[in-house]
């Protein structure tokens, strides 16, 4: 059985490591961040229009990675921080920092519609619940949270076996991103012109 709500999460860590004294809320909160940075899953895609100023925009502060990005309805090419030319109408784009900035420049503002994975949304005592708990991905917030706290009990053969836990749950979770962008929206690579 999924757990769908933080309490349910809180709960069951506490059950599992049976140590009333625990800082059970810093470790859900600790194993969040620590994988926050490698979840990508269809669930996070998020899309915004944003204005460019200065052949740039600020990038949105959940942002974790592009998917697509249209300029004035016409697809962006990511290219390199370095490179100086491009085909002839195209429009390019690369990350600096936490902004995109368009090659070749343009005197005038842009329509950018970027779709992006945003960073998952931790949960907390106000925020029971995100698009893990709500989908059946509450198991990668558990493990998670007991791998922390069994490296605060110093358990290191328990800690293992949670990290091997941990990885079969991004392992699922990373297999239902695979079909469903795998079936009918798959990556199409486009190298800028005929191949040979």
């Amino acid at each position: 059985m999924a757990f769908e709500t933080y309490n349910e999460i809180l709960t069951a860590v506490g059950d599992y490591i049976m140590r009333p004294d625990a800082p059970i809320a810093s470790f859900i909160a600790l194993g969040q961040a620590d994988v926050a940075p490698f979840i990508k899953h269809y669930q996070q895609e998020t899309t915004v229009t944003l204005t460019s100023v200065a052949n740039a925009v600020a990038l949105p502060t959940d942002f974790q990675e592009a998917r697509r990005v249209v300029v004035d309805g016409e697809l962006a090419i990511p290219t390199s921080i370095y490179r100086k030319d491009f085909l002839t109408g195209s429009i390019n784009y690369y990350q600096k920092g936490k902004q995109l900035v368009f090659v070749p420049s343009s005197d005038t503002s842009r329509s950018v519609e970027l779709v992006y994975y945003a960073r998952v949304p931790f949960i907390d005592a106000t925020r029971q619940s995100n698009w893990l708990t709500e989908n059946g991905f509450s198991a990668v917030i558990f493990h998670a949270a007991l791998v922390r706290a069994y490296r605060w009990m110093k358990d290191k053969d328990s800690e293992a076996l949670e990290k091997t836990s941990l990885n079969e749950a991004i392992a699922n979770m990373v297999a239902d991103h695979n079909r469903a962008t795998g079936s009918g929206n798959q990556v199409e690579i486009d190298f800028g012109g005929p191949l040979f």
